[in-house]
């Protein structure tokens, strides 16, 4: 919500993923203050986060530059030199939203009233792979393409008889699952409060692997501020849907190419 465009670092085919959508380059857009975080574009167009929810949801497009970064293009009046064209009618210019939807999403966690509840889930791998678990036992993103015997197609065809205020879509979509074990480490990091490191199973899963709690911290620490490039990874994309085994082996990976001291005894 706060990072300044200008600190967004995104690699060749991100850059270019945005200048083929948009046909802009990145730094053009930024540098003439096109491009635009939750807060600023709340300043800009004067609306709260319910109303830049609504401006993101009628934009007439988004595209996904990587995992937790999305931009939406719309359309607003250009008041350069006087704002109008030599016709008259208001000239209009795109600007540019990243991850617009965030903040309205937040909100409904964490204003008055909302919680989050979450569920440690244990399962025997060789049996369920967390992609068998994903699609098949959570259901698809958008509720409404959900399998009806999943927990998103259950809830969808109930969520009147259930108290959910709206029908769930692909934004608002029954429940949220962790895309790793990592990954679910971070979330709980983030989302719980009073969260203890230390009272992790995962976390202790991989420090009797001899990876140094100095560099769990700043494993977690850069993937919660989306920090692209850290040991020359995406960390969203590296930990996404992945198993159990498999994200034990990317950190382990991680680690020796940061060259951090994996063998230290926890503090």
């Amino acid at each position: 919500m706060l990072t300044s465009p200008a600190d967004i670092q995104l690699d060749r085919s991100e850059l270019l993923t945005f200048n083929i959508s948009f046909g802009l380059q990145w730094n053009v857009a930024v540098d003439s203050n096109r491009v635009l975080n939750v807060t600023t574009a709340c300043q800009f167009f004067s609306v709260s986060l319910e109303g830049l929810f609504e401006l993101w949801s009628g934009a007439n497009k988004v595209v996904k530059m990587r995992h937790g970064l999305y931009c939406a293009r719309v359309k607003a009046a250009d008041e350069s030199n006087g704002g109008n064209d030599n016709n008259g009618e208001t000239k209009m210019k795109d600007y540019f939203i990243i991850n617009g939807f965030y903040g309205q999403l937040r909100n409904s966690f964490v204003s008055t009233g909302g919680s989050c509840r979450y569920l440690v889930v244990q399962w025997n791998e060789d049996e369920l792979s967390y992609k068998d678990f994903a699609e098949n036992v959570v259901g698809h993103r958008d509720p409404e393409l959900a399998s009806p015997f999943s927990i998103r197609g259950m809830i969808h065809s109930q969520w009147q008889a259930l108290g959910i205020l709206k029908e769930p879509d692909e934004l608002s979509d029954c429940l949220y699952v962790s895309k790793s074990a990592f990954a679910a480490l971070v979330d709980r990091h983030v989302w719980s409060e009073g969260f203890m490191l230390t009272s992790d199973p995962f976390y202790h899963t991989i420090v009797s692997m001899g990876i140094s709690p100095r560099f769990i911290q700043k494993l977690i620490g850069a993937a919660n501020n989306r920090k692209p490039g850290f040991a020359g990874f995406d960390l969203g994309e590296l930990f996404g849907d992945d198993d159990h085994k498999n994200t034990k082996n990317t950190i382990e990976t991680v680690a020796y190419l940061q060259k951090y001291e994996k063998y230290d005894k926890p503090e």
